[in-house]
C-alpha cells in the first residue's frame, strides 16, 4: 500500500487499540497510536499527536 501511494511510513500515522499491532507498525517506522477505546475518543487524536498535524 505504500508503494502503491508513494508514501512514507514516517509520514503514516497507525492507529490501533491491540500493543501487538502497535510494536510491528513501531518496527516499520510509523507514528503510532495505541488507542484505548475505554478511556480515550478518536478526537482525543488532535490534542494527543498534535505535532503531526
Amino acid at each position: 500500500m505504500l508503494k502503491q501511494n508513494a508514501l512514507k511510513p514516517e509520514e503514516c500515522l497507525f492507529i490501533d487499540d491491540t500493543k501487538e499491532n502497535i510494536l510491528a507498525a513501531q518496527q516499520l517506522n510509523f507514528q503510532v497510536w495505541n488507542n484505548d477505546p475505554k478511556t480515550e475518543d478518536i478526537i482525543d487524536l488532535f490534542t494527543i499527536k498534535s505535532t503531526l498535524f
